[in-house]
């Protein structure tokens, strides 16, 4: 079985723009080169993560593509970081910009590598996680707007709410925000080494529920090299916790994203896959991203047991073997004869 292989790229989105740069990831298997009517995948990120975190899912799917004879085929798949986030994150220091950098700015960057000569031709499915959810909504406007045309959409533990459910639950929201940014504030950003980073996130949660591979992942790609306040060698996040916190309170984006799954369920599959244990994401605010009554027909309400909102991190193999039940899904006879 050939390995997957992963080149690294820098996208300049709008050179004459913002300046801001973004880091994506290309990932192939052996096979990729034959597999031009397959699927590229595009994937967004959580809050507070990077590209790199996606690479054991993308392991297993290319490994369950190798042993699996259907015509859903996957060509390749690109993972982007959030251009506040990651090695985006260091691209963009000398960028100076005092407002946070919104998912509407890294689903408008997306789209933008959508329409270049990279996947100039190709069918793109998005997927995001968490926060990346309203990254790939955004590019769903585009779409619906018919300036990009997309194959389908994956949400995988959106950090969406409709605004009216939101408004409902009004107090519960403001409290889980707060200690959302007081946590955030108050995490360790800095260790010895990446080894250290590793043993100590490896006793502590949440990182200690995470799969080993995406916590060594993280240790190697979510740090870079520093120096302390001493002036020692060490390690610290990429991402910044005022960008991560910016996050939780960019509301309008939010409410924004979660109106548009109803006309993008008019126009392409549009899948969802929740965590059975709501511990980030309440219930009712997956309930709202769903709901019917506001045209949120989403093809498939998939619901993994046994895990949370960090399905990424904690369960990347169950997490491929249900992206790759969705593909089949969405992109084998008969219902591709319909999209």
């Amino acid at each position: 079985m050939t390995a997957m292989r992963s080149q690294s790229f820098v996208f300049d989105p709008l050179p004459d723009g913002n300046g801001l740069k973004m880091a994506a990831n290309r990932y192939t298997s052996g096979d990729s080169p034959l597999q031009t009517a397959g699927l590229t995948l595009i994937l967004a990120h959580g809050s507070g993560l990077h590209k790199e975190c996606w690479e054991p899912t993308l392991s297993k799917l290319f490994q369950i593509q190798a042993s699996e004879d259907r015509s859903c085929r996957i060509r390749e798949a690109w993972a982007f970081d959030w251009q506040s986030h990651g090695d985006s994150a260091l691209l963009n220091e000398s960028a100076a910009r005092k407002d946070p950098i919104s998912t509407l700015d890294w689903g408008l960057a997306i789209n933008e590598f959508a329409k270049s000569e990279h996947v100039r031709g190709h069918r793109l499915v998005l997927i995001g996680h968490s926060a990346g959810a309203s990254a790939v909504m955004c590019c769903a406007k585009f779409h619906i707007e018919k300036h990009v045309l997309y194959s389908g959409i994956i949400l995988v533990e959106p950090l969406l709410i409709d605004k009216d459910v939101y408004h409902q639950n009004l107090e519960d929201r403001e409290l889980h925000m707060k200690a959302v940014a007081k946590i955030v504030a108050s995490v360790r950003s800095v260790w010895k080494s990446t080894d250290d980073a590793f043993q100590w996130m490896s006793r502590r949660p949440p990182w200690n529920t995470w799969d080993p591979r995406v916590l060594r992942i993280h240790a190697n790609h979510g740090l870079r090299p520093a120096r302390d306040e001493k002036g020692d060698a060490c390690v610290a996040v990429k991402c910044s916790d005022r960008y991560e916190a910016s996050t939780f309170s960019d509301l309008e984006n939010v409410f924004a994203a979660t109106d548009l799954i109803g006309a993008a369920c008019q126009s392409m599959p549009v899948y969802a896959i929740f965590g059975e244990i709501n511990d980030f994401v309440p219930r009712y605010s997956q309930d709202s991203v769903v709901d019917v009554s506001k045209g949120r027909h989403v093809r498939s309400i998939i619901r993994m047991p046994g895990v949370g909102h960090m399905i990424v991190q904690e369960k990347p193999d169950v997490l491929a073997a249900t992206l790759w039940d969705v593909l089949v899904d969405a992109f084998t006879f008969p219902h591709s004869a319909r999209l």
